[in-house]
């Protein structure tokens, strides 16, 4: 019982993303409204109180006392996605366990129509592997790729960059951060040490954020990067144009 849309379970990986857009389209009107409303909304900015940023190849799954409301969030970027999806579903489930009844959903939400059409592929192998879940996972939001994208002159930019989910409420919005911690400096060391899973960061029975372990190695240029101004960095990325002064940091 894998993914579900409007009651209908998906029981083929569409070819193209485009494909997949267009069957959720025809088979849920409320999905498309819900998907609109969130592109159109204004962003929020998020600040520091009680806020636990998910960064870069990285999940949290959090849950309140009484059970209820069970939400986790991921960013996912290519590598380790398979252990990330299960990891992060089989937490749920866990937390979820003994609570009010419910069902689970899913809110998609990221890519553009990218030159190297990167964000096509990620969205399409995510959806393959959330069609391989045991649990019954609706989809109720998403704002991928076509659906994510907008033109200023001839370059395609995401419209949303960022998102959050009040806890307690269960709202999923639009959202900018100021801040980006804490500790982000040794949560981002781990790409550099060629770490290529999904990190799970936050312990809720401790209510710490926690950064697994991971070896580090020397690397014969990390003198030559580190010489390089921010724009030359930026340059190196995926989509350099769209990349924030700070991602070069």
């Amino acid at each position: 019982m894998p993914l579900i849309v409007n009651g209908v379970e998906v029981t083929k990986l569409s070819s193209t993303i485009q494909e997949f857009l267009q069957f959720t389209s025809e088979k849920d009107d409320q999905l498309k409204e819900k998907s609109k409303q969130l592109l159109e909304e204004t962003c929020k900015e998020i600040g520091p109180q009680k806020l636990l940023y998910v960064n870069q190849r990285e999940y949290a799954v959090v849950c309140p006392s009484d059970g209820s409301g069970v939400t986790g969030l991921g960013h996912f970027d290519g590598c380790g996605m398979e252990g990330g999806v299960e990891g992060m579903m089989n937490k749920i489930s866990q937390l979820a366990r003994g609570g009010p009844d419910g069902r689970y959903e899913l809110h998609l939400a990221g890519g553009f129509l990218d030159d190297r059409k990167q964000s096509a592929k990620l969205s399409l192998d995510l959806i393959g592997l959330l069609m391989k879940l045991e649990e019954e996972v609706h989809l109720v939001t998403l704002c991928v790729t076509d659906v994510n994208d907008t033109l200023s002159g001839s370059t395609h930019f995401p419209i949303i960059y960022g998102l959050a989910v009040g806890v307690k409420t269960g709202v999923v919005m639009q959202a900018t951060f100021p801040s980006r911690g804490p500790d982000m400096d040794i949560r981002s060391a781990t790409h550099f040490a060629g770490l290529k899973k999904m990190m799970d960061i936050y312990n809720n029975e401790s209510g710490q954020l926690r950064v697994g372990l991971y070896h580090w190695e020397p690397q014969k240029d990390i003198d030559l990067y580190l010489a390089l101004s921010d724009p030359q960095i930026r340059q190196s990325k995926s989509h350099p144009i769209l990349r924030p002064e700070y991602g070069s940091r």
